[in-house]
């Protein structure tokens, strides 16, 4: 039941059409509508007005305020009863619904050739959706209804069935064992991103040497296919082989655009696909390809709220990270309105896992861009996902380099030693920047006492990040624009160099470099 928030969260999310359903279904009762009363009221309140006093205050007077919650539940039975008869056409799992329970009444009333036939027709619509679960529960039916009926040819009737049984159960099977192997290897890439040691590349690899992985599915199901690509391109972007995960990815969007009834009843689905593909494009800079892909993406014709929100989250995504690769910092900054209005309107759909992404690119934009202000508004907004959630490992690692960068650049900047004041209200008494500095300083050894006790959810620290702690203990207590700093940050950029092509892989890298060299050319022209 839902009542209170939760109700004017479902009547705000009513298209105008499912409004006029809605009314319409309810104006052909008789009697008292008390909850059409309660509809207009929820609907009449925005978002941020909406409380319980004011929904009383406007209902005063219309109907009984001591039954508002009887009220409102047979108010939320009816919107899904609506929303279900509308959306009946066009939703393939009511059509399913509705045929399974028209067979099951007609075999309660004896009527069992009504009710084969109605079963045929659901089978028809599972084939065309390649939904085998459901497909198993028809054919156990058919079986059923055939041997109670007398019927000629009922044994070859009943063994056709029943190897058609075995076929799909065989093919549900497969379809189990996939799905099984790209969970796991998808759960890994969310957590690593990159395998960095031995022991997580030898589990990559051995989903790898998996049978059904390295072989194509025995009989070919369309999801089948799909996870087995997927769980391929999970272990290939896990290893760093970017161009055979790339492969992997096109080869799903081209599974998906070839079934056209299922990708269209499946579109979030589709649109995560599409987005993965310019994810890779992004990580092999085939720029021409992005450019293409992304207006593929902005064009799809979406209905839902969870198409549309689906559709925001991956096209800004990944039109960000587009941007970054470009080192396009103007045009990021130009989508930060866009992407917060839309990740206010979507906050239902999108995870913390996303949402810590998007603040990361945009803390990095603002970063690179020397707009040090926003990048403190940015980096507390990602301190306080990861207070209360698993952090994304790499971008707990570069949340800690960047507010080593905000310590240094406060020294010199009046305005930064404010608004970090402000934020911490409880240290006003206090002589700030020492404090600033000592709590950076004991907030790192908290994170060293945490990596040696092997704490899971404190990343540990990479060849980078050691190179940038050193630099920075050294830049924290030396006079700001001196010769000395120029020095430093040109011994801080050769050492970052000299790392391998392994070791610059981490998140970052390339952004923090682009800003030593900003910082250091600075310094440079300071002196002459």
């Amino acid at each position: 039941m839902a009542t209170g928030k939760k109700l004017h969260e479902l009547v705000l999310s009513l298209s105008p059409n499912e409004k006029r359903h809605f009314r319409l279904k309810g104006s052909v009762q008789s009697g008292k509508r008390n909850y059409l009363l309660l509809f207009d009221a929820l609907e009449q309140l925005t978002k941020e007005a909406y409380s319980r006093d004011a929904l009383t205050q406007a209902l005063k007077g219309k109907l009984p305020i001591k039954d508002l919650h009887v009220t409102e539940n047979y108010l939320y039975q009816r919107i899904l009863e609506s929303l279900r008869a509308y959306h009946e056409q066009r939703s393939i799992d009511a059509q399913l619904f509705n045929q399974l329970h028209n067979a099951a009444i007609l075999e309660n009333k004896g009527l069992y050739e009504l009710s084969v036939k109605m079963l045929s027709s659901a089978r028809k619509t599972v084939e065309k959706s390649s939904c085998n679960s459901l497909l198993i529960e028809i054919l156990k039916r058919q079986a059923r209804n055939i041997a109670a009926m007398q019927t000629q040819k009922l044994q070859e009737k009943t063994d056709a069935i029943c190897n058609d049984l075995v076929v799909q159960a065989k093919l549900l099977k497969e379809e189990a064992e996939y799905f099984s192997l790209n969970q796991t290897s998808f759960v890994r890439y969310r957590k690593w991103k990159l395998a960095r040691h031995q022991d997580e590349k030898q589990f990559v690899h051995n989903i790898l040497k998996n049978k059904l992985i390295k072989n194509k599915p025995s009989k070919g199901s369309f999801y089948a296919q799909y996870l087995r690509h997927n769980t391929r391109n999970n272990c290939y972007s896990l290893l760093g082989q970017f161009e055979d995960a790339c492969s992997e990815v096109e080869q799903i969007v081209q599974l998906w655009n070839a079934n056209t009834k299922i990708k269209h009843q499946q579109l979030s689905l589709y649109i995560i696909q599409l987005s993965n593909l310019i994810n890779q494009k992004n990580k092999l800079k085939d720029f021409e390809a992005v450019t293409d892909l992304l207006a593929q993406l902005k064009n799809i014709k979406t209905k839902t709220y969870d198409e549309k929100a689906e559709q925001f989250q991956n096209y800004y995504f990944q039109k960000l990270a587009f941007h970054l690769n470009q080192l396009d910092f103007p045009s990021i900054l130009e989508l930060i309105p866009t992407i917060e209005a839309g990740l206010a309107t979507y906050k239902d759909k999108i995870n913390r896992a996303r949402r810590l992404a998007f603040y990361y690119n945009i803390t990095v934009a603002y970063f690179i861009s020397e707009c040090y202000e926003k990048v403190i508004h940015w980096l507390f907004k990602i301190q306080k996902i990861q207070r209360i959630n698993e952090p994304r490992k790499d971008i707990q690692q570069f949340s800690r380099i960047l507010y080593l960068a905000i310590c240094y650049k406060i020294q010199t900047d009046e305005g930064l030693k404010h608004l970090l004041k402000s934020a911490y209200q409880e240290e006003q008494n206090k002589d700030f920047f020492p404090f600033f500095k000592q709590t950076a300083t004991e907030d790192l050894e908290n994170v060293l006492r945490r990596i040696d006790r092997k704490n899971d959810y404190v990343a540990p620290l990479h060849s980078f990040e050691k190179i940038v702690l050193k630099y920075f203990k050294i830049l924290l207590g030396i006079i700001p624009g001196s010769r000395e700093e120029k020095h430093i940050f040109k011994m801080f950029k050769t050492e970052l160099l000299a790392l391998s092509e392994e070791q610059k892989k981490v998140l970052g890298f390339e952004e923090f470099l682009l800003w030593i060299d900003l910082v250091y050319t600075k310094s440079t022209q300071h002196h002459f």
